[in-house]
């Protein structure tokens, strides 16, 4: 099991009783700072970078909050997720609690 002592936690409005835990972690982040969100699987990616961007502004990262792309932590996918797209594209069945989900990079 993952030590959550460190995290910080953050939860998306649900469309639906059946949030799913996300951790998300800094791309390259000395910290090791790690967000865990909760969308629903029928919600939109954008809810998802919306609730990261404005954690990531009140924790000092404003420049990396205004401009960052979200990527699925699996070496096979090397696009960044499209914040049209819901969230269960991605992520349809319950994700290891002990991985890293998203990895949030700089945007071009």
């Amino acid at each position: 099991m993952a030590d959550l002592s460190n995290e910080l936690w953050i939860e998306t409005e649900m469309a639906s009783e059946n949030p799913i835990p996300l951790r998300c972690g800094i791309h390259n982040d000395s910290d090791g700072k790690i967000f865990t969100v909760w969308p629903c699987k029928e919600d939109k990616v954008y809810v998802i970078k919306f609730a990261i961007g404005s954690l990531l502004a009140n924790l000092g990262y404003q420049v990396l909050s205004l401009n960052f792309e979200l990527y699925v932590n699996d070496p096979e996918n090397k696009d960044p997720m499209k914040t049209s797209d819901e969230v269960s594209k991605y992520f349809n069945r319950t994700p290891d609690p002990d991985q890293i989900h998203i990895l949030i990079k700089p945007g071009n």
